[in-house]
C-alpha cells in the first residue's frame, strides 16, 4: 500500500478553518462507485466511506477516533472528494474533486503494460481462439470467473464489470465464452445498425458484455386447413315417341296424320335415375416446433483467452 500524500491529512473549510466533522469520499476514478482505503500500509484495516474527520478536521477511523494515515490501493486509481458533513453521498456541494489520484507505482505498472502490448501487438483486453489446454502467461481463459481488481489492474481499467461486478468490491467477472460466438456490438461507432436487436432476437446487442441465444430454435406452430364439396345430381328428362307406319298393316315410318284427325308426337313422363353423387374432403396440416429440434450450424471447438498483460 502507498500512502497519498501524506502520514496525517489534516483538512479545513474554504476560510481555513478546521474541517471537523467533515466528510472524505474515496471512489473509483471518474465514478461514484466506492473505493476502500486504509489506516496503515497493511492494507488490512479499512477506513469507513466516508471518511468522517475528527475535532482535528484528521482522518481517523471514526469523528472521536486518533488520526491515522490515508492509505490507498497502489494499483487502484481514485476519485477523492472533501464535502461539508451535511452533504449527501455523492457529494452536490463539495469543497473539491481529485480525480484520478494514482500512485507513483502504478502508474509506471501501467506504462510497462502498454508498452509491453505494444511489442506484442496485443492490447490488454483482446480476446483470441487458443488451440491449448491452459492460458499462457500474461492471459486468462475465458469462463466467467471472478478474478481480483488488484491483481489484475490492467485488465480491470479495460473491462470494468462490463461482464460482471463479481463480488462488486475487491473482484470482477471476465467474459464467459464458454458454448458462445462473438458478436460486433451493433451500435459500434455511436450509430446502431439494428441487425441484431432485443425486439427481435431476444438479445440486446447495444452493450458490451450482453449475451442471449439458444441451440434450440425457436418454438412454433404451423397449421392450415381446407374442404371442398361437390354434389352432382340427375335433373332428370323425357323422350319423343314417334309413331311409325306405312298405310294398313304394320306400323312402318312415322305417322303424322290419320284419316279425320291429326297426329302430334307424344313424349313420355319426366322421370330420374335415382342417383346422386356427392363428395366432401377436407385436409388439415398441422406443424409444431418445440424448440427440441437442432439450430447448429458446423463448427469447431477451441479455447477463448483474453489479454491480462504480461
Amino acid at each position: 500500500m502507498y500512502l497519498s500524500p501524506l502520514p496525517v491529512q489534516q483538512f479545513t473549510d474554504n476560510n481555513g478553518a478546521l474541517l471537523v466533522g467533515g466528510q472524505l469520499f474515496l471512489y473509483q476514478a471518474g465514478t461514484t462507485t466506492p473505493q476502500a482505503a486504509y489506516t496503515d500500509s497493511t492494507g488490512n484495516t479499512p477506513l469507513p466511506n466516508p471518511v468522517i474527520l475528527n475535532s482535528r478536521g484528521e482522518v481517523a477511523p471514526s469523528a472521536t477516533g486518533t488520526s491515522c494515515g490515508l492509505w490507498l490501493n497502489p494499483t487502484l486509481a481514485y476519485k477523492i472528494v472533501l464535502a461539508p458533513a451535511n452533504d449527501t453521498n455523492p457529494p452536490t456541494n463539495p469543497f473539491w474533486t481529485v480525480d484520478q489520484v494514482v500512485s507513483p507505482q502504478a502508474a509506471i505498472l501501467a506504462a510497462l503494460a502498454a508498452y509491453e502490448a505494444t511489442l506484442a501487438g496485443v492490447p490488454i483486453g483482446s480476446m483470441v481462439s487458443y488451440g491449448g489446454a491452459s492460458a499462457p502467461t500474461g492471459w486468462l481463459l475465458c469462463y466467467g470467473q471472478a478474478v481480483s481488481r488488484t491483481t489484475y489492474a490492467l485488465l480491470f481499467a479495460v473491462l470494468g464489470t462490463a461482464y460482471g461486478s463479481g463480488n462488486g468490491t475487491s473482484t470482477f467477472n471476465l467474459p464467459d465464452k464458454r458454448g458462445r460466438a462473438s458478436i460486433g456490438a451493433d451500435n459500434m461507432g455511436g450509430s446502431a445498425a439494428n441487425r441484431v436487436t432485443s425486439a427481435v432476437s431476444g438479445v440486446n446487442a447495444t452493450a458490451i458484455g450482453n449475451g442471449g441465444g439458444s441451440q434450440l430454435s425457436q418454438a412454433d406452430t404451423i397449421s392450415a386447413s381446407s374442404t371442398a364439396l361437390s354434389v352432382v345430381s340427375d335433373p332428370g328428362h323425357s323422350h319423343v315417341i314417334l309413331l311409325n307406319g306405312n298405310g294398313g298393316g304394320s306400323p312402318s315410318g312415322q305417322i303424322t296424320s290419320i284419316s279425320g284427325a291429326s297426329v302430334t308426337p307424344g313424349a313420355t313422363q319426366s322421370a330420374t335415375t335415382g342417383i346422386t353423387v356427392s363428395t366432401s374432403v377436407t385436409t388439415t396440416a398441422t406443424s409444431s416446433l418445440t424448440g427440441a429440434s437442432q439450430n447448429m450450424p458446423p463448427v469447431q471447438v477451441d479455447n477463448i483467452i483474453i489479454y491480462a498483460g504480461a
